[in-house]
């Protein structure tokens, strides 16, 4: 980017400014129009919020949920665990080394499950 010049910043700002104020001005009018028909109909800035909220609108300025990153996945339960050592397993993916020496050994996979808790 090209280095400006003092004057060349102070009329940048200065038409910047200007765009701004003209911005402004136009919103004006709605906004005032936008008021007297809340008062006309006895609204609220929460009912507006509650319409906007329920037709999935998305308001400017409000955070946004924070989205896992791309391949990043929920965590899931463990089903299975080793009594021995703690180690855990959902269920997905590949079988862990201790749980496929346990069935080697003569055990049932169904020996390792971990009871269900029921949903509170």
């Amino acid at each position: 980017m090209p280095k400006l010049s003092e004057s060349a910043l102070k009329s940048k700002i200065a038409e910047l400014q200007k765009n701004l104020a003209e911005l402004n001005k136009r919103k004006k009018p709605a906004l005032e129009k936008i008021l007297a028909l809340m008062k006309e109909n006895n609204l609220t800035v929460a009912d507006l919020q509650a319409v906007a909220s329920k037709s999935g609108s998305k308001e400017k300025g409000k955070p946004k949920a924070a989205k896992p990153a791309a391949g990043a996945r929920a965590k899931v339960e463990a089903k299975y665990r080793d009594a021995a050592t703690g180690a855990t397993w959902s269920g997905r993916g590949k079988t862990p080394r201790w749980l496929v020496d346990a069935e080697a050994a003569g055990q049932s996979r169904d020996s390792f499950k971990i009871a269900a808790t029921p949903a509170a």
